[in-house]
């Protein structure tokens, strides 16, 4: 049965399910990363979150979830770590948040719910899965006929090997070590490749870089190491 689970990375992340919420903790790039992601689906949905049905693929901690609940988004989370769920889950009642939390994977929850999305997003998820085509036709299933698909990983380049990994991961040591693994990582045209015989096509891909003097993310031209895009299906 073809799946998309890499138990090595459930693994990895199953240690560090309890540092979701800590500052400064390993997962800090991913809370300065929030805003510019945040920002980015706004513009790409017309500006209103309110009322839209969004489905958090590889949702970890819900911290990604929650900003969108807060601007009136029906968020559904799924995360295939249960340890992740938990925190998900626990944070979100703490802050008074209704967001739908699921331990499962994308696969089993699309076999028992018949709803579609309006926004699918697989954010800085497809290189950590198993079988990327799998999942991504996966996600495309979920969505509405005119719904968007939203995509951010690493570009598989010598720049995001020396960047994202070894000054990442060994020097700067933003993330735990073994995080990422190169042969992972995805060029822009294998999304397409997975998702063409869908009909869906990229609306637009950005790169997302690093500023280090003022410590932010950033929309920028160079896809060299890290990009993100929304893909929709063609209209004929």
């Amino acid at each position: 049965m073809t799946s998309s689970l890499n138990l090595k990375e459930i693994n990895h992340f199953r240690k560090l399910s309890d540092l979701w919420w800590i500052e400064g903790g390993p997962f800090s790039m991913l809370h300065r990363l929030n805003p510019l992601r945040v920002q980015y689906i706004k513009d790409w949905v017309g500006g209103d979150l309110k009322g839209l049905k969004i489905l958090d693929v590889g949702c970890g901690g819900g911290i990604l979830a929650e900003p969108l609940a807060r601007l009136g988004a029906d968020v559904t989370g799924l995360d295939v770590i249960p340890e992740n769920i938990e925190v998900a889950s626990f944070h979100a009642k703490e802050e008074n948040l209704d967001i739908q939390y699921y331990a499962t994977t994308l696969e089993a929850y699309l076999k028992t719910s018949s709803l579609k999305f309006d926004v699918v997003l697989a954010l800085e998820v497809l290189e950590h899965v198993e079988n990327p085509k799998y999942f991504l036709k996966a996600c495309g299933s979920a969505l509405k006929q005119e719904g968007s698909l939203f995509v951010s990983t690493f570009h598989r380049t010598i720049k995001s090997y020396l960047f994202g990994i070894v000054m990442a991961e060994y020097i700067l040591k933003w993330v735990p070590k073994n995080t990422h693994h190169w042969t992972h990582f995805l060029k822009p045209s294998e999304i397409y490749e997975a998702l063409r015989e869908d009909n869906f096509i990229f609306e637009d891909l950005v790169g997302v870089t690093y500023d280090l003097w003022a410590s932010k993310w950033k929309i920028s031209q160079d896809t060299g190491i890290n990009y993100m895009g929304v893909l929709k299906r063609k209209v004929y």
